[in-house]
C-alpha cells in the first residue's frame, strides 16, 4: 500500500525534514524557497511529496516528481512523519 502527501511550500518541507532518517531535505527547501522569492514560482511547486509504503516493510521518504519519475531525496522516520503529514498536509495518492 502507498500513501502520498503533497508538500505545497518550502516551509512544509523544512518542517517535515525534522523527521529525516537518512539525508536531509534542507538544501532542497532552500533552493525551492530562493526560486520562489526570485521568480514567484518554481517547477517544484507541484512536484514534492512525502511517500509512505508498506508493501515490503515500512518505508517513508521525500520524493520529487520529474519527467523520469519519482526521485527519492530523503528517508523519513515512518511513524512520526506519517502523523505529521496526516495533520498538516493534503493526501495526494495517484
Amino acid at each position: 500500500m502507498r500513501k502520498q502527501y503533497h508538500i505545497e511550500t518550502p516551509e512544509q518541507l523544512k518542517e517535515l525534514n525534522k523527521f529525516a532518517k537518512d539525508g536531509s531535505a534542507a538544501s532542497m527547501a532552500a533552493v525551492w524557497s530562493t526560486k520562489l522569492r526570485k521568480d514567484g514560482k518554481s517547477p517544484w511547486d507541484n512536484a514534492i511529496f512525502a511517500i509512505f509504503e508498506t508493501d515490503n516493510g515500512r518505508k517513508a521518504w521525500i520524493g520529487r516528481k520529474s519527467g523520469a519519475g519519482m526521485t527519492v531525496n530523503t528517508s523519513l522516520k515512518y511513524n512520526p512523519a506519517l502523523k505529521w503529514c496526516e495533520q498538516n498536509l493534503e493526501r495526494a495518492d495517484e
